[in-house]
């Protein structure tokens, strides 16, 4: 049983069998998918629920109120809340959830297809977009990938954002990003920004170190540097001294739970980006704290007045 923010204490969301939840889930689904998007009954009710694992969320009097399901070859599917719970963060603890079991089974990678409005949702946790949009079920849909054991290779903004809110989103506690400056294309990005935001205000005792080449250059982030601001007690900005510091090209974030995103050359934003692979974590978050040990505060953009 998992419990997300003080918003859903009340509610459950436990790992369900198909056979003793057939009807709680098919409850769910149909109001949403059947009656809410007009998706034909024979597409919704597929072949697959037997050979899935399900995710069923309850409200304080047991009543069936969300699902999703993960399928044996990683496939997320039939993510669904009911209207009247929307907007809680329900949508959000559920697919949680389900990575987490694929976590548990050691699964190198997820997939799924996201409705084109809920994109963005799915952006915030870390999914790359992939391919153009296409139609299922008469909705626009758009393939979308979550790398947990296998790195996989991002190379377009859309794909950078995702990485950078996917490491801090399935952090446990604390993210360590070695930029040279603070770009506020990705930076201040919508789903950035709400990535940032949720880990400071929704873990407890969060903490995100990050390590500047260039604190003039920074300056130019008003709304990444705001949010630096306004929440001190999360973000700690420090700045490199070391000739070999600063000239390095290298550029990467790291969680303590195994995440991380690698950019060999950090001006293109092209990089490896894995959620479950411990030891490329590990690796960079060591020479982060090298780097961090010999640096300074970040004095200057502390002061500015945003």
């Amino acid at each position: 049983m998992r419990r997300d923010s003080a918003s859903l204490a009340s509610v459950r969301i436990d790992r369900v069998g198909f056979d003793e939840a057939a009807q709680h889930l098919h409850a769910v689904r149909e109001a949403v998918f059947i009656q809410g998007q007009g998706v034909p009954a024979a597409i919704e009710r597929d072949d697959r629920d037997a050979h899935c694992q399900h995710v069923l969320a309850r409200d304080a009097d047991g009543r069936p109120i969300g699902t999703g399901r993960l399928d044996a070859d990683g496939r997320i599917g039939r993510l669904a809340v009911l209207e009247a719970y929307r907007g809680r963060g329900l949508g959000r603890a559920v697919l949680a959830e389900l990575v987490a079991i694929a976590m548990d089974a050691r699964l190198d990678a997820l997939y799924l297809h996201a409705q084109a409005t809920a994109v963005d949702f799915y952006l915030e946790q870390g999914w790359v977009p992939v391919g153009d949009a296409f139609q299922e079920a008469g909705i626009e849909h758009r393939d979308m990938h979550l790398p947990l054991r296998t790195p996989r290779l991002v190379n377009d903004a859309d794909g950078a954002r995702a990485a950078l809110c996917g490491v801090v989103a399935h952090a446990r506690r604390q993210c360590s990003l070695f930029v040279p400056q603070l770009d506020a294309d990705l930076f201040d990005a919508a789903p950035v920004q709400a990535a940032l935001r949720r880990h400071a205000s929704g873990v407890r005792g969060a903490e995100c170190r990050i390590l500047l080449c260039n604190e003039t250059a920074s300056a130019h982030g008003p709304t990444m540097l705001a949010l630096v601001q306004r929440l001190t007690s999360t973000f700690q900005l420090r700045v490199a001294v070391e000739p070999t510091d600063v000239e390095e090209p290298e550029a990467w974030l790291c969680n303590d739970r195994g995440g991380s995103w690698h950019m060999p050359m950090s001006n293109r934003h092209a990089g490896d980006y894995a959620l479950d692979a411990p030891g490329m974590a590990r690796g960079l978050r060591q020479r982060f704290e090298a780097v961090w040990e010999r640096s300074r505060p970040a004095s200057g953009l502390r002061a500015l007045g945003l």
